[in-house]
């Protein structure tokens, strides 16, 4: 039984031999990777291992090196319609997107030589080597992407598709965002793509009103309403990584709902608690307040005024601590999907970036409250068509503020 450190700096396994070759075949384990036998002291690269030199590529001789490498060559043209769709380690086909698309998850280690792709016209499956477009994005035969030491290209996830990393300069580039665009962006996703994002927030709803229902019968309700509870971050971390899987080109199921139970459920539902508990905590003071104007006034004793001004205060501590932290976290569960961060480190992030642009994002929050008005107005079935705008319009700020941008023209 083996143990290996993927680039993520967390360890795997104990896995046997048979699933450490399959890790191998699939570019997710390489020669560098830093390997332990269970029960050994000292961790080694996987090359050291006589077990797994059949199974690992041969280095490449006689080309060209780092410190003499060969002249850019310009990116082979493909013919058809250049869309391609693969299949991930979990037997799952992901796409149709671009052939850019392909070049960023090859650059991100989602996808390796060994992925199995093909074009969208075409009907056999072919390793994406196979594809001399990206021939160029492809790192060189057993050298690990980063250099010596790296790590593998794809490391093991659940989905097949691993969560891509945070740019660099997430904090330091420009805020690009508007509240009107993204919500224009976000009807234009629906209405393009209106079976899988509706029939999912159909579904999200669904459960929701039946728990909620559920939850108002005597004694037994309690435990609709904790399930509800339980439940409400993964199927809204889920709904938001449908919407944004169908917003970066790739297929969905309605059924894919529920890869937030699959992928990850504890830290959506961490995400939901940790945010209802301080919630309540930072209104705590506004609380006070309201019970002081509630006391003072049973006396009656102070002018109306300053009973006024009293009530004034305790309505403004109550809200806008609350306001705030609501708006400034509503990335979060996106990020957990997206980007595999735990609860914590997703809310902060979360809060950083929305922070600089939290009155754009309150405005967007406002124009998907103002639909679900009207989704109510129109005998609450209205909601189930409004409701998923909100999420749709939420993927398109996330990949305004989130997303990787090209590089400035030098």
């Amino acid at each position: 039984m083996y143990k290996i450190i993927g680039t993520d700096g967390k360890e795997y396994g104990p896995v046997s031999a048979d699933q450490m070759r399959r890790w191998i075949s699939e570019g997710r384990v390489n020669a560098h990777t830093r390997a332990q036998m269970e029960g050994a002291p000292d961790w080694q690269p996987v090359s050291a291992f006589a077990e797994f030199a059949l199974s690992l590529p041969e280095a490449p001789t006689g080309g060209p090196t780092a410190a003499n490498p060969p002249p850019p060559q310009p990116a082979p043209t493909s013919t058809g319609s250049g869309r391609f769709k693969i299949i991930g380690s979990d037997g799952k086909e992901y796409g149709p997107v671009s052939g850019d698309q392909m070049r960023r998850w090859i650059t991100e280690g989602r996808i390796n030589a060994q992925t199995r792709a093909r074009k969208e016209e075409e009907t056999e499956w072919q390793a994406v080597a196979a594809y001399p477009e990206f021939a160029l994005s492809l790192p060189a035969t057993g050298t690990p992407r980063g250099g010596a030491g790296g790590g593998p290209p794809a490391f093991p996830a659940d989905d097949g598709i691993t969560g891509t990393p945070l740019p660099e300069d997430l904090y330091t580039r420009p805020c690009e965002l508007s509240a009107f665009g993204a919500f224009g962006q976000g009807w234009a996703l629906q209405t393009k793509n209106f079976g899988p994002i509706v029939g999912a927030a159909a579904v999200v709803l669904g459960i929701s009103i039946g728990l909620g229902l559920l939850g108002a019968i005597p004694i037994i309700g309690i435990l609709f309403s904790l399930t509800s509870m339980v439940i409400s971050g993964p199927l809204m971390g889920g709904l938001f990584y449908l919407v944004l899987r169908v917003r970066r080109g790739e297929e969905v199921e309605i059924g894919d709902v529920f890869d937030g139970f699959r992928r990850e459920f504890l830290q959506l539902f961490l995400v939901v608690l940790v945010q209802s508990i301080l919630t309540a905590l930072v209104a705590l003071p506004g609380v006070g307040l309201a019970l002081l104007a509630i006391f003072v006034g049973a006396k009656g004793q102070t002018p109306s005024v300053a009973l006024g001004f009293l009530i004034a205060a305790a309505v403004l501590a109550l809200l806008i601590p609350m306001l705030y932290l609501s708006v400034s976290w509503i990335m979060a569960p996106i990020l957990v999907m997206d980007k595999h961060l735990e609860f914590w480190p997703a809310m902060e992030t979360s809060r950083k970036m929305v922070g600089r642009v939290w009155l754009k994002v309150f405005v967007l929050i406002i124009l998907a409250g103002i639909a679900n008005i009207f989704g109510f107005i129109a005998c609450i079935i209205g909601l189930f068509f409004t409701v998923p705008l909100g999420y749709t319009a939420m993927v398109c700020a996330y990949e305004d503020l989130f997303g990787d941008r090209p590089a400035p023209d030098a």
